[in-house]
């Protein structure tokens, strides 16, 4: 199923990018390879697409729906 999917896909991208930022940060090249920009568009997609929690409830009330 594709919420499946965007909601793992989300939950990485969240964790990748914070994590990414924190350690490029760490030793100062945070602007300099770019990072930030990474980070900015992951946060975009989270809002514009939904994050995890949000698919994870799609999914839910779809199998819900489907069920009764």
């Amino acid at each position: 199923m594709a919420d499946t999917a965007k909601s793992a896909a989300s939950d990485m991208a969240v964790f990748s990018s914070s994590h990414a930022v924190q350690f490029h940060g760490g030793i100062g090249y945070t602007w300099e390879c770019f990072v930030h920009l990474f980070f900015k568009r992951q946060m975009h997609n989270h809002i514009l697409y939904g994050d995890g929690k949000y698919q994870r409830a799609k999914l839910a009330e779809m199998l819900i729906d489907s069920a009764a």
